[in-house]
């Protein structure tokens, strides 16, 4: 039996391997860009996501990052890359969890709230991660005529021995009395060479 296991995990990563390559080789034909972009539904909204990212439950206890930990909504879905080690997570706040949140921050609005309270949880490291090294907000502009705030952040998993530290980003956003919360999160080489892709996919949200 172990042996059976240890024979998968080989094929595993040998797959992974070679998917890696490829993606690689695709991405730099691309002009560095994450190809094959597609209109897609998510919570309501439409994105323009890279066809490379595969759907995954972010609620899964075996999912990596543990970005649920960081899922403060309940609505909520996730992506991955996993050859790349990028993974994404959308959240919609319920006016419940809205309340909630305005009234545990007591923020002069509740935008300013919302900031507040996912900055906390990324302070405090979530349930299970290690704390963020830093962070900053700024405001990108939306091609649908509103803005969301942008926050970058840097994490340093407990476990190094299972998973590689990295950096993400995080953003915030209110559209048609909606607040919506995205993560994206990888290692530092390639959250490097694709921060305008987030950035693009952002202002892409309608």
């Amino acid at each position: 039996m172990r042996l059976i296991i240890i024979s998968m995990l080989l094929v595993c990563i040998a797959s992974c391997a070679d998917d890696y390559d490829v993606k690689i080789r695709d991405f730099q034909k691309n002009k560095h860009d994450l190809p094959k972009i597609k209109k897609t539904w998510i919570l309501g909204h439409q994105w323009n996501l890279s066809e490379w990212f595969i759907r995954y439950d972010s609620l899964d206890e075996y999912a990596y990052p543990r970005l649920k930990d960081y899922c403060y909504a309940k609505c909520n879905e996730g992506f991955s890359i996993e050859s790349l080690e990028l993974y994404l997570t959308i959240e919609k706040i319920s006016k419940n969890e809205l309340q909630e949140i305005h009234f545990l921050q007591d923020k002069p609005n509740r935008m300013q709230s919302v900031i507040a309270h996912y900055l906390m949880l990324l302070k405090n490291g979530g349930k299970k991660m290690s704390p963020l090294r830093s962070s900053k907000v700024r405001v990108i502009k939306n091609n649908h005529g509103y803005r969301a705030n942008f926050i970058h952040f840097y994490i340093d998993d407990l476990d190094k021995q299972i998973y590689n530290p990295g950096n993400g980003f995080m953003a915030i956003m209110e559209r048609r009395n909606e607040f919506m919360v995205v993560h994206w999160y990888g290692n530092k080489l390639a959250n490097t060479l694709i921060a305008d892709d987030f950035i693009r996919f952002i202002a892409s949200a309608d």
